[in-house]
């Protein structure tokens, strides 16, 4: 029973992969369709352009106590 589940699954992963995905909406005509993609793809650039650059923060890097940091680590060392 489980070796029958097992190969279900596993067929069904494979079906689905077999599948494509696409954006449609009646009514619109090809060169409409042409500007919207055009035009998220250049959103999407600004965004990741803007995400790179920090302008959301810090991004992904880990929160670090600059106070747990030695003075050397710091920038504020005794000369």
């Amino acid at each position: 029973m489980n070796q029958h589940r097992i190969l279900s699954l596993l067929l069904a992963s494979l079906l689905s992969a077999c599948s494509t995905s696409e954006w449609a909406r009646e009514g619109v005509t090809a060169e409409h369709a042409d500007r919207d993609q055009i035009e998220c793809q250049r959103w999407a650039g600004r965004e990741a352009s803007l995400r790179a650059e920090g302008f959301y923060g810090p991004g992904y890097i880990p929160y670090v106590d600059i106070a747990s940091l030695p003075n050397s680590a710091r920038g504020t060392g005794q000369r």
